[in-house]
């Protein structure tokens, strides 16, 4: 409640108009200047809630590590920024690079304190409602001032603080941006890797089980064809059989062909003689004889 009290005079005995008049005048002013310190007080005071209530909600969002873009990344602490140097600006040359002028920044840490320090600031000056006298009036719009002052000086704070944290974020969205593709390259080279080395260790293991069937069929194959060269010699018609001994049934001469004793011998004897002779796989064979 917002009171106002004009000062009242009460003129005794033997007192003129004139004074009753300037007493009038001046409560009058005095009431005047109330009105006016009053009001300027209600506005700082509103001013500085709204300012206030700006300083918490910055402050909250500077707490959050939950960097946007609904990737639900995560950022560092934003209170554990550090401060940086002021940078000149310096011109690119044949070897250089340009470098861009920035100024100094201060901490995260040293923003947010600013901001908290600047709240506390602008809480601790209260603004009276009631005014009785010129002197309140004046004390009122005093401290009106200086609470317009902090409020300024606290949405200064503000504003830095802001700035300041959303160019964080973005610098950090980057860096985690950065890392996951890092990361996702790793994962997909890795994968790529262990694709080629079981499609490797496949066609190896393949190779090896083909090597070994056509081993076993080489080694079925030589073995069958030595059995059947040595038991089916065809037979020779028109020509003496052979004894199991290698001569002529009955008895006969035996001599070796094909120039020698090889194994084999002559059955009969003079033209369309059988002769007994190797086969080239460990058996003989029956051929007429030259």
């Amino acid at each position: 409640m917002i009171v106002i009290v004009a000062a009242a005079l009460v003129v005794a005995g033997g007192g003129t108009a004139t004074s009753l008049g300037v007493a009038r005048a001046a409560a009058s002013e005095t009431a005047r200047q109330c009105t006016v310190a009053v009001g300027a007080g209600a506005a700082a005071s509103r001013a500085a809630a709204a300012s206030n209530t700006s300083a918490a909600k910055a402050l909250t969002a500077a707490a959050s590590v939950a960097l946007p873009g609904g990737e639900g990344w995560k950022s560092t602490p934003y209170a554990n920024r550090p401060a940086a140097k002021a940078v000149e600006a310096v011109a690119a040359t044949k070897n250089t690079k340009a470098v861009v002028a920035s100024p100094a920044r201060p901490s995260g840490s040293e923003l947010t304190s600013a901001v908290a320090d600047g709240r506390n600031a602008l809480t601790h000056t209260p603004l009276p409602t009631t005014c009785l006298t010129r002197e309140d009036a004046s004390a009122i719009t005093g401290l009106a001032k200086k609470s317009t002052r902090e409020r300024k000086a606290l949405d200064a704070r503000v504003a830095a603080l802001t700035t300041d944290f959303a160019a964080f974020q973005t610098s950090e969205h980057t860096r985690v941006a950065a890392q996951v593709a890092a990361a996702r390259k790793k994962a997909a080279e890795e994968a790529a890797a262990k694709k080629a080395a079981a499609e490797a260790a496949a066609k190896k293991a393949e190779a090896a089980r083909v090597a070994a069937a056509e081993r076993s069929a080489a080694a079925q194959s030589y073995s069958g064809g030595g059995s059947s060269g040595s038991s089916s010699s065809p037979p020779v018609r028109g020509r003496a059989p052979v004894s199991s001994g290698g001569g002529p049934v009955g008895g006969g001469p035996v001599r070796g062909g094909l120039g020698g004793n090889v194994g084999g011998g002559q059955v009969g004897s003079g033209a369309g003689h059988a002769c007994v002779v190797s086969n080239g796989h460990g058996g003989t064979t029956v051929v007429p004889c030259k």
